[in-house]
């Protein structure tokens, strides 16, 4: 199975474990992370994760996202799926993530941001891939 994880998931560990939410979605995603399942990632999660102002929080984000398999996505297709799904109304940076999942053939796109999992699953028909929590995917998953 194919994963792309958005970077609310490569973040998730780093984030203040105050919450048992937080909690419960970071060790979802290091399980993924640890699972036999292929994680993907293309240019723009790269692009956004590099632009993370803390130097600490970066490189240990930048150390989980090294096992996924780098995809290369063709920058007309992708702007062109992109465009589609910005006008279904996400924002475009959800839409970026979305685009590239898509074409990497991803089997799951997992994010911990709400208003994106509510927005995709009530577009999902528009949509080339199942979107879903790290901690909801696991509980139906195996790893």
């Amino acid at each position: 199975m194919r994963i792309y994880l958005d970077s609310c998931c490569y973040n998730r560990p780093f984030d203040a474990q105050i919450q048992k939410r937080v909690r419960l979605e970071a060790e979802a995603v290091l399980a993924i992370l640890d699972s036999e399942h292929e994680k993907v990632a293309c240019q723009p999660l790269f692009s956004e994760i590099a632009a993370i102002t803390n130097r600490e929080k970066r490189t240990r984000v930048n150390s989980l996202l090294a096992i996924a398999t780098r995809f290369e996505i063709d920058a007309h297709c992708f702007a062109h799926r992109a465009a589609e799904i910005i006008s279904l109304g996400f924002r475009p940076m959800d839409a970026t993530h979305l685009a590239c999942a898509e074409l990497a053939a991803a089997d799951w796109f997992l994010s911990t941001d709400d208003i994106l999992i509510r927005r995709a699953t009530r577009l999902s028909a528009s949509l080339k891939v199942a979107v879903a929590n790290p901690s909801q995917w696991v509980l139906s998953h195996p790893l």
